[in-house]
């Protein structure tokens, strides 16, 4: 029996490792996802005041400069619906993945809220902080990520809004309004039942103060 302690060692060593990298390789691989679609949500704010930067002494536009104009937007309107198509290629790969992770969250966040209340031990109530903090860090790395494709999905439209569109003729104006009112619904990481961002992670956070209110009047 004992020759067997060393092997029943190493597998339970091996298999614990997998777990933890694994996970740190998932929401480290959601976050810098979230971080490159919205990095390139802000080239394409780039691109289109680059457009019209060079345009801004003109009182108004001439034909040929709003033929210029709209072949570059037909440009930036195939990029920016490729974006669109990268986010719900994500959004469909990390659903279950996400949402597994906050019930995940949850469960861990509840159980050891109550094991703090219960224990007086103060090295398993540090034990127990840890595993809080470790479950918290990683609702706020997915709800981190989340916030910023949504922020920059809609400074997209707030972009459109502030370059000098009224020179354009009808046209111009016609297709600025249809990538600006695409811009305006948000592309966030959505999930069943809720979508992660600050004001859900600040939302959970008050939450569970209010379920340690609650268990501190019964206990």
């Amino acid at each position: 029996m004992p020759s067997f302690f060393p092997l029943t060692y190493l597998l339970l060593t091996a298999s614990g490792a997998c777990t933890v990298f694994t996970f740190s390789f998932v929401d480290g691989f959601f976050l810098c996802s979230c971080l490159y679609i919205s990095g390139i949500f802000r080239v394409i704010q780039l691109d289109i005041r680059s457009i019209f930067f060079p345009l801004d002494e003109l009182e108004i536009y001439t034909p040929s400069e709003n033929d210029q104009i709209r072949t570059q937007l037909v440009g930036i309107v195939e990029r920016h619906n490729a974006i669109i198509d990268l986010c719900t290629d994500i959004t469909r790969q990390f659903t279950v993945i996400v949402l597994m992770h906050f019930l995940s969250a949850a469960f861990v966040l509840c159980s050891t809220i109550l094991d703090i209340m219960l224990n007086t031990s103060s090295l398993s109530g540090l034990t127990y902080i840890f595993y809080s903090v470790a479950a918290l860090t990683q609702l706020f790395l997915y709800c981190f990520g989340s916030n910023h494709v949504s922020e920059s999905s809609l400074a997209v439209a707030g972009t459109l809004y502030d370059i000098e569109w009224y020179k354009c003729d009808v046209a111009t104006r016609k297709m600025i309004l249809m990538i600006l009112r695409r811009s305006q619904r948000a592309k966030s990481i959505q999930v069943p039942f809720f979508t992660p961002s600050l004001p859900a992670f600040s939302s959970i956070l008050s939450t569970t103060g209010s379920y340690i209110a609650l268990l501190k009047t019964f206990l």
